[in-house]
């Protein structure tokens, strides 16, 4: 039996891109999260008020999303979510570097998550994020949340046990360094061998280059946006410029230094 309140979500989620009257952004913060109440993600989110009242904090700013607001999150945007308080409920969308990572979240532990393909929704987030203000960032949210009610969403919980605890440790491993695999296979409750297992099976590869993966993507957003480097590195996660260098090479082929060159010529 479903739980009415999933229905309830559902139900409201069914019609988000049609209710949706305001978006705002939050662009990156210049400095890596020092601790504290921050946290940081490492990937491209959206969060959507389905009900009631959602609030988002971050230095020196705050947001109260009434239901059909919108906030956009670049990567590296300090921020926490205070927890839903009554009726209130909120879509949140990530993007992940193997899928879409789709949760609705409510008080009392309502929570429901599910993957979709990666794209075209990835390529729509990120217009969505780098439009300008009013009309057309309003415009491409509402198409970003419309290619989301169209894909096929596939339960986190019913694909494998254990699989959306580690998933989740993803959305913000660039600001934890204690997150590792084996904090990731010590979310999933299940042994290192079954949560492997888990994993290879749901992600498609290890949870240490899942991890990699992510913090690969978070610098290549960064150096996209004008951070140096070494900066880029630092706030990624990796432990050196050398290793991020040396990981980069593997992953693209050329130095992360030919992106910020490319980019000072455009």
């Amino acid at each position: 039996m479903i739980d009415p309140r999933i229905r309830h979500a559902l139900s409201l989620f069914d019609h988000v891109a049609e209710r949706l009257t305001k978006v705002t952004a939050w662009s990156c913060d210049p400095e890596r999260a020092p601790g504290g109440p921050w946290s940081h993600h490492a990937v491209p989110t959206l969060v959507c008020a389905l009900d009631g009242m959602i609030r988002l904090e971050g230095p020196r700013r705050r947001i109260d999303l009434q239901a059909g607001e919108a906030l956009l999150l670049e990567p590296a945007c300090l921020h926490r979510h205070l927890p839903p308080q009554g009726r209130s409920m909120y879509l949140g969308l990530g993007v992940l570097p193997a899928w879409c990572d789709l949760v609705l979240q409510g008080s009392d532990r309502l929570s429901w998550s599910a993957r979709l393909p990666l794209h075209p929704t990835s390529t729509l987030l990120e217009q969505a994020l780098l439009a300008g203000a009013g009309a057309a960032r309003l415009q491409a949210t509402r198409s970003v949340l419309a290619q989301v009610l169209g894909e096929r969403h596939e339960d986190l919980a019913l694909l494998a046990p254990g699989l959306w605890p580690m998933v989740r440790l993803l959305w913000s491993c660039t600001a934890d360094s204690s997150v590792d695999p084996a904090a990731m296979v010590a979310a999933s409750g299940l042994s290192r061998a079954q949560a492997y297992r888990c994993f290879r099976a749901g992600y498609g590869i290890t949870p240490a280059e899942a991890i990699t993966s992510t913090r690969l993507s978070l610098a290549q957003w960064l150096l996209r946006r004008g951070i140096a480097v070494g900066e880029a590195s630092r706030r990624a996660g990796f432990p050196s410029r050398a290793t991020f260098t040396r990981l980069w090479r593997r992953r693209f082929g050329t130095p992360p230094s030919r992106l910020t060159r490319a980019r000072s010529l455009l």
